[in-house]
Parts: C-alpha cells; sequence; structure tokens
C-alpha cells in the first residue's frame, strides 16, 4: 500500500476512489527514521501505535436538508470506522454543530436556497482532538486537530464546476490560496471535491500520479495541478488505484485515507 511521510509525526495511507475528490500532501516533508517511525509490532509484541490511528475520508453528499440523508450518513461513516470525514453541500442554513450517535457534524453556512455548504463528520473516539472549526466560504472550511507532537489541519473545498464562470473560479482558488497560507498546523490537508477531471500529462509527472483515470486534464483539472505545483503539492488521489465505495440516496463515492 502506498505510502507519503509526513516528518516527524506519521505516515499517511490512501485508499482511493474513481472521482476527483482530492487530497493534498507536502512533497518534500522530513523523512522519518528508525527511531521515530511508528511500529505496529516489537520483538514479536503489539505496541498499540494503531490506536492512534486517524482514519479520514471526503464525501460530496449533494444534500443533507432533506429528511432521511443524515441520519444514513452517520451509519455509513461508522460502518467504515471513519474518524473524519470532509463533507460537501451540506446546504444547512446555518453553522453550528450536531450531534448524531457517536459523530458531530460541524458545517457552516450554505448559500441562499440552500445552496453548497461544508463541513465535517468527527466521531466521538477524536473529538477531543478538535482544536478549531473555521467556516471560511459556503465552499471552504477547516478544522484543526491537536496532537501530542503537531496540529493537523484539514482544508475541505467544493470547487466551482467546469461550466462555472470564471471569475467564482478564480475566487475560490484565491481564497483557498489564502486560507493555505494562513492555516496554522505542521501539517495541512487539502481534500475535497474539484470537480476536475487530471490528466496524464508528461510535465506534471511530478504532482501527479500513474493512475488518473483521464489523459487530459481540462480547464478545472489544469487549475488543481497549478495550485498543487505552486505550494509543492502531491495529487494523491491519481497515485494508487485502490478504492472504496459508498453512497446515499444516490450521492457520490466517500474516498478515505488513512493517518497514523
Amino acid at each position: 500500500m502506498p505510502r507519503k511521510r509526513l516528518g516527524v509525526a506519521g505516515e499517511i495511507d490512501c485508499h482511493l476512489s474513481n472521482r476527483i475528490l482530492t487530497v493534498f500532501m507536502p512533497d518534500s516533508p522530513i523523512p522519518l527514521d528508525s527511531n521515530t517511525k511508528p511500529r505496529t509490532r516489537f520483538n514479536g509484541k503489539k505496541t498499540g501505535n494503531w490506536k492512534s490511528e486517524l482514519l479520514c475520508g471526503t464525501w460530496n453528499v449533494r444534500t443533507l436538508y432533506k429528511e432521511g440523508p443524515t441520519v444514513n450518513l452517520v451509519r455509513e461513516v461508522e460502518k467504515y470506522k471513519m474518524k473524519c470525514v470532509a463533507l460537501q453541500e451540506v446546504r444547512w442554513q446555518d453553522a453550528g454543530t450536531t450531534k448524531l450517535s457517536q459523530t458531530t457534524i460541524f458545517n457552516g453556512k450554505c448559500e441562499h436556497a440552500h445552496r453548497r455548504g461544508t463541513g465535517f463528520a468527527v466521531h466521538v473516539a477524536i473529538i477531543h482532538t478538535v482544536k478549531e472549526f473555521r467556516d471560511v466560504s459556503p465552499r471552504i472550511s477547516t478544522l484543526t486537530l491537536t496532537t501530542e507532537n503537531f496540529d493537523l489541519v484539514l482544508i475541505n473545498v467544493h470547487a466551482p464546476t467546469e461550466d462555472e464562470d470564471e471569475i467564482e473560479k478564480e475566487l475560490f482558488y484565491a481564497t483557498l490560496e489564502d486560507v493555505f497560507n494562513t492555516s496554522m498546523g505542521q501539517v495541512r490537508l487539502i481534500l475535497g471535491d474539484f470537480n476536475g477531471k487530471i490528466g496524464m500529462e508528461p510535465c506534471y509527472r511530478n504532482t501527479v500520479g500513474n493512475h488518473s483515470l483521464h489523459a487530459t486534464s481540462n480547464d478545472n483539472g489544469s487549475k488543481l495541478i497549478y495550485f498543487a505545483v505552486g505550494k509543492g503539492l502531491v495529487i494523491k488521489s491519481t497515485c494508487s488505484q485502490r478504492r472504496t465505495y459508498t453512497s446515499i440516496l444516490g450521492s457520490p463515492q466517500m474516498e478515505n485515507i488513512r493517518t497514523r
């Protein structure tokens, strides 16, 4: 299973779906040595390191405004033992928190007519690590998790579609760049739905993996790649063939990543 090292804090394993639900990660982090790398066994005995594993995901749920989807969402998240899932198109009018079963949903405001809105579904096992939820815009929100060694900032995004206005796209990426640059944390992950096609152009080989579903990038895909190149990031949803699928009321697949 492919892994991208994050420095002295740990590693990330990625299980990726076939949608452009993208996870960005640093391209040149500090390497781990044998003394700092987490170990699951020592002298034939379990060390307990897997207990600190953080299984994250991203899911465009299409809507939680209608009756029923929220219950289905929580059931699926808990079924797959996800600890934190970035949500797009929540469509709830007011920002706030909602607790259901073992999951707490942090959500931002949507636009008029219940359009857009992002948030995070967080399991009770890690709720104590939540340091801050920030509602940046109906398209972007952040969740900061604190650990013993570092702060992890999850940046949740929902990009404009390919046919939306160019000004809307420029505003989105300008906001994303500002959020990325000002997020206080040693580790920053961008995850969500970029509504783009990532191609296999050779000039992007340092940023795009070998498992994209498209030969050529569209405009949204190119904007995503340019952003990643400028920040020294890797588009991890193109780096693995392993995929996980689930859906609620016709919404698309949930993608998950694993950190420890």
